[in-house]
């Protein structure tokens, strides 16, 4: 509807504004005819009778040839003709309508036409034509007023004025019809169609639309099909794309499963063994009392193993919500350092603390002692020879976090460093695995750090490696100042 709206309506302006150039020289070039003809008039008239009225007035006189010129006004409506005298008569009738001083360079037999305008603004073209009468001179002034040709341009500017506004009515009337009929309508339907594809109908509209909007249409057609195409295409492989993550997924289960059966006949299988084989030691009866007590303490040893290796398959399976609560963090640290002196000592490692300005933040003070636990006994058990952990609790600002979904801003980092052999490379990616571990069979059960990783991330947080081969490695825990939503 606008579409047409506007090119009609620039088709109107446009011949509206060549009709109005068309109109304005047209009445100018009828002005300068009225104008031309009206001079032309009045000196035909006046050289016919210049020598009649010259003969008249010598053969009969002067009041004869007066006679004359009211016969012919009295024949003549348009012009009307008057005697006058040029050298300034006494009465007024003959005194001519253009000031005298405007006509005192008129020559004889020369005619001369001027514009006047009376006391009540009407305007007049006169014209003078000399007629010399023995000594003095006079004119026959001729004047004819403007008011034809002004009707004329009137007439002339209202036919206009009704043409321009016939052309207005016809254009908006083309612009309704055409706008409706050719371009609305169809515009409207491209438009509901378009709304359907958005929402995600791409049937093809079939529209039979005239014109260009034919060819739209055609295009549309098109394009809903190549859409709905490429739609079912892309469904198909999502859908394949679906099944193949669920049989990965299945796969990773059974792996997974399967690790978990290999730690625990693996974790559990070597102090079975031992007490199994002491049981049955001591079930013949052959051994002292002191051999019994010193297999008694052994049974309760691996007894006591196998019990905090099934304790920490629980904490690793069972994970318990946080019990949050607003601690400062270096006592926390301290706290589990102080339990792992002795064994630091035992081991030739000794453990340093760097605390930064007092630093509180809400977390389950029980578990990061945990996860700090974890990763100290790690760090003492990687340098065989001793050597120095150094553990450091600060503040620092994050701009890139590690962890999906965590927002920028400062956090509570939890360093520790140690001197060991570090990481290999292909070791790396797997050291949060359950049941991953590098160290000697019955060192480890491969689920410290995994269960480390899982309190960290139940806290909002992460844990970054920095490892080099022969100089140590650096594990960071990071804490978010807040806890999460």
């Amino acid at each position: 509807m606008w579409i047409a709206g506007k090119v009609v309506s620039i088709l109107v302006i446009g011949i509206m504004v060549v009709l109005g150039f068309d109109g304005y020289f047209s009445i100018r070039r009828d002005i300068a005819l009225f104008d031309t003809g009206m001079r032309r008039d009045a000196r035909l008239l006046g050289d016919g009778m210049r020598r009649l009225l010259a003969d008249v007035w010598e053969s009969r006189g002067q009041d004869r040839a007066m006679e004359v010129v009211e016969l012919v006004n009295a024949g003549e409506h348009r012009l009307e003709v008057r005697w006058v005298w040029l050298d300034g008569a006494s009465e007024t009738r003959y005194r001519p309508h253009v000031p005298a001083k405007r006509l005192a360079f008129v020559k004889d037999g020369e005619t001369l036409s001027i514009e006047w305008v009376d006391p009540s603004h009407e305007r007049f073209l006169c014209t003078y034509v000399p007629v010399t009468i023995g000594q003095r001179r006079g004119a026959l002034e001729m004047s004819e007023s403007f008011d034809r040709r002004e009707n004329h341009v009137r007439r002339s500017l209202l036919k206009l004025a009704i043409l321009f506004f016939v052309l207005l009515l016809s254009g908006t009337g083309l612009a309704v019809v055409v706008g409706v009929s050719f371009v609305g309508r169809p515009l409207a339907m491209l438009v509901d169609k378009t709304r359907e594809v958005g929402e995600g109908n791409l049937s093809p509209p079939k529209l039979q639309l005239p014109g260009e909007f034919g060819r739209v249409a055609t295009a549309f057609d098109e394009m809903c099909t190549k859409l709905s195409a490429a739609r079912d295409a892309r469904e198909a492989e999502t859908a394949a794309k679906v099944a193949a993550i669920e049989q990965l997924r299945h796969a990773d289960r059974l792996v997974t499963v399967g690790q978990l059966a290999s730690g625990v006949a693996h974790e559990l299988g070597t102090p079975l063994n031992v007490v199994l084989g002491l049981a049955a030691q001591l079930s013949s009866g052959d051994f002292p009392s002191a051999q019994v007590k010193e297999n008694a303490r052994i049974i309760k040893t691996q007894t006591e193993r196998m019990t905090s290796i099934i304790h920490q398959l629980l904490d690793f399976s069972r994970r318990r919500t946080p019990n949050r609560a607003v601690v400062a963090l270096p006592v926390v640290v301290s706290e589990a350092l102080r339990v792992l002196s002795p064994e630091a000592r035992q081991r030739g490692a000794t453990l340093s603390l760097s605390e930064g300005p007092e630093l509180d933040v809400m977390i389950d003070a029980a578990q990061i002692q945990q996860v700090v636990s974890n990763l100290v006994v790690n760090a003492i058990q990687a340098m065989s020879e001793g050597g120095d952990v150094r553990v450091s609790v600060e503040e620092v600002p994050v701009s890139r976090p590690e962890r999906p979904g965590a927002a920028p801003g400062n956090y509570a980092c939890i360093s520790v460093e140690d001197e060991g052999g570090g990481i290999a490379a292909d070791d790396l990616p797997h050291i949060f695995d359950p049941f991953f571990t590098t160290k000697e069979v019955g060192a480890g059960t491969g689920l410290g750090l995994s269960i480390s990783y899982g309190i960290v991330q139940e806290h909002g947080g992460w844990i970054s490696v920095e490892t080099t081969p022969g100089a140590g490695s650096t594990f960071r825990v990071f804490l978010p100042m807040e806890p999460d939503a």
